[in-house]
């Protein structure tokens, strides 16, 4: 199914313009010490401490011993995202954080977030793709929002690759549940058939990195990664800010 990239574009247009203004931070948003000139958003000790996400399942970012790929990856027959990377671990203080970015419009921890990702992919190595593709939200959420979270992340690699970022690629078709208190089943089934490509994107690109703020499940970037490959895109990846690990 395509999307009336018109549309999705003329809610976001709307959106970005009521964005406050980024703060001018002085104190680190954690300790409340004073920062120096190059620190950003938090000091040097905050930062260090942060659930950094070191070793984890190529295929799907879990944190792993080693870096080694997960029993359930390697079960899979076949993936439709070929690798999974995740700054940090859905864990205390980045939940916090990525928690203020979203419901209390801190674009400045989504630059620091899309900085610290970036920072971390080159440290291991992590092949950049052809274009970066935020996972989009319903207009309607975007509207109540004001911006969509993904699409600040890459904002911010595409300032700092060059690579670019293709926001008007794709829209979900219609609101879904918050997939938040859902099983992996019920995620699974709220997702499906969520996402449509614009006709132009078919045949642009062969490799593209999805973007995401939490990886939990897998479920919307694995239904977003479907569609991607009905549009012929033969290599896809994903980053995102976090992964959450389920029990």
């Amino acid at each position: 199914m395509a999307v009336n990239s018109n549309k999705h574009y003329g809610v976001y247009g709307r959106t970005k313009n009521r964005h406050p203004a980024l703060p001018v931070n002085t104190l680190c948003f954690l300790c409340d010490s004073l920062l120096r000139n190059n620190e950003h958003l938090l000091c040097a000790a905050c930062a260090k401490d942060l659930p950094w996400n070191n070793q984890s399942c190529p295929g799907c970012a879990l944190p792993t011993e080693d870096g080694a790929i997960c029993a359930h990856c390697l079960q899979l027959p076949q993936q439709t995202v070929q690798n999974s990377f995740c700054a940090f671990r859905y864990e205390y203080p980045a939940n916090q954080m990525i928690h203020h970015m979203k419901f209390n419009s801190r674009l400045d921890i989504a630059v620091f977030f899309g900085e610290q990702m970036l920072k971390r992919a080159f440290q291991q190595k992590i092949c950049l793709p052809e274009c970066f593709i935020p996972v989009p939200l319903y207009s309607s959420r975007l509207a109540s929002r004001g911006f969509n979270q993904s699409l600040e992340l890459a904002r911010v690699l595409a300032r700092d690759t060059g690579v670019p970022a293709e926001y008007r690629a794709c829209a979900r078709t219609h609101e879904t549940d918050a997939q938040t208190g859902l099983t992996a089943h019920q995620r699974r089934r709220n997702i499906k058939g969520a996402f449509a490509i614009d006709k132009s994107f078919f045949g642009k690109y062969r490799h593209v990195t999805i973007i995401d703020d939490v990886i939990t499940t897998g479920s919307t970037v694995n239904e977003f990664a479907c569609a991607l490959t009905r549009a012929g895109v033969v290599q896809i990846d994903v980053w995102a800010c976090a992964r959450a690990v389920m029990f």
